[in-house]
């Protein structure tokens, strides 16, 4: 049986997501994971890849990635982590890991910075983490198997996160 990942991703207004499903492990922040190669990585490592974005030319981008299936998702929407986790447990191919990476960075003073940038960034950073990890869990405890990777800083890329 082959491997398999599921990989998110949100817009370019904040940090890409993804979410890996298969023997191993891979979901988080998408379009910093695609700039590196890694669904192509991946894929070519032979896992199955689940890659999810909430914007069309990113679904069509991802898309295109032999071994590479494109699901919608919006990290911060309960409704769609779901959906996106019933996606994939209905391929059959199981939910064995999770990279949680998506990230915003809403760079401030703290006396300048406004109540809705920083719900912005907790919801990014730390709520979509959660009910990724939450729903991946469910599905992971049923197998006795899983991974889950969180990654909440953009610092990886070279400055301030």
């Amino acid at each position: 049986m082959q491997d398999t990942v599921s990989v998110g991703a949100r817009s370019a207004q904040c940090s890409k997501g993804c979410a890996v499903g298969g023997r191993r492990v891979a979901s988080g922040a998408v379009s910093h994971l695609a700039d590196t190669g890694a669904p192509e990585r991946l894929a070519a490592a032979g896992y199955f890849v689940y890659a999810t974005a909430r914007k069309d030319t990113d679904l069509e981008a991802l898309g295109k990635i032999k071994n590479v299936q494109a699901v919608r998702l919006d990290v911060t929407s309960p409704q769609d982590v779901s959906a996106a986790v019933e996606v994939i447990t209905k391929a059959g191919r199981g939910l064995h890991g999770l990279v949680n990476n998506a990230g915003i960075a809403k760079d401030s003073y703290l006396t300048k910075m406004t109540d809705e940038q920083f719900d912005d960034v907790l919801r990014v950073n730390l709520r979509s983490q959660f009910l990724l990890a939450r729903a991946a869990t469910r599905v992971m405890m049923e197998k006795r198997y899983g991974r889950i990777v969180n990654i909440t800083s953009r610092a990886w890329l070279g400055g301030a996160g």
